[in-house]
């Protein structure tokens, strides 16, 4: 009776579809890229991304979308990648070739927050920047129980101290900043060529300009599948949700 279970079990086992692993697939993907073939590429890639999300996985992701022309969302996936590695010179490189390949020129951000928060976006990740703040709050409290032994005269003491807690509210502060934009104001790609922004949710406000693919934008408010986009140099409107991709 047990062998026929077995037979039974090994039969049907024969007619289940192998689901190849992620390694597999990232090796197919790998692949496919190597070869020319960037829609199989891609269909791998994004198959990968549905079982998890890593820098390189994002990286290669931009990587086949600028090989295939799609600058909006070669884009998205280098910043996406840039969330965790943001300071890997090739990914820089890169962010940089696209940005270049705009129809218009790279702004700086005018608002004095979302200064602040790009700043800290373009050099540390989150979790670095968490870190760094809670080094210096134990630090901090480690001088200054220091005054319970017997270094209380430390005479470094007290102006080291300062520093340091001078140190920990720079990087709490801009912490802080960084959460709160990131949040409130996501940072979001435009996906198409040539896009009209309206002075409203809808088709049917008044035109007040033109976006171009790759252009990078702030989130600021959602309204039945429009969204009100914020660019670097402050100037808003209204576009539709499926011309964007979010960061």
């Amino acid at each position: 009776m047990n062998l026929l279970i077995v037979f039974v079990i090994a039969f049907f086992s024969l007619f289940q579809p192998i689901t190849p692993s992620p390694d597999d697939l990232a090796i197919q993907a790998a692949s496919a890229y190597a070869s020319g073939n960037y829609q199989e590429a891609l269909r791998l890639y994004e198959t990968l991304l549905t079982e998890f999300q890593s820098p390189e996985l994002y990286f290669n992701l931009g990587n086949t979308y600028a090989k295939l022309d799609e600058d909006g969302y070669a884009l998205v996936n280098y910043l996406r990648a840039a969330e965790y590695i943001p300071r890997d010179q090739d990914l820089r490189l890169n962010i940089a070739m696209i940005r270049a390949r705009r129809i218009e020129p790279v702004t700086a951000y005018s608002g004095f927050w979302e200064s602040i928060a790009q700043s800290t976006k373009d050099n540390v990740t989150a979790a670095e920047l968490a870190l760094v703040g809670i080094v210096l709050w134990w630090v901090m409290w480690g001088l200054y129980l220091l005054k319970f032994t017997r270094f209380n005269r430390y005479r470094l003491r007290y102006p080291i101290l300062g520093i340091i807690v001078a140190l920990f509210m720079v990087i709490t502060c801009m912490g802080l900043v960084r959460f709160v934009v990131d949040t409130q104001h996501p940072e979001a790609v435009i996906l198409q060529d040539d896009i009209q922004a309206m002075s409203g949710p809808g088709s049917d406000y008044l035109d007040l300009f033109v976006l171009y693919v790759a252009d990078e934008v702030r989130i600021i408010q959602r309204e039945n599948g429009w969204v009100r986009v914020q660019q670097p140099n402050l100037r808003e409107g209204w576009i539709r949700a499926d011309q964007l991709g979010d960061v």
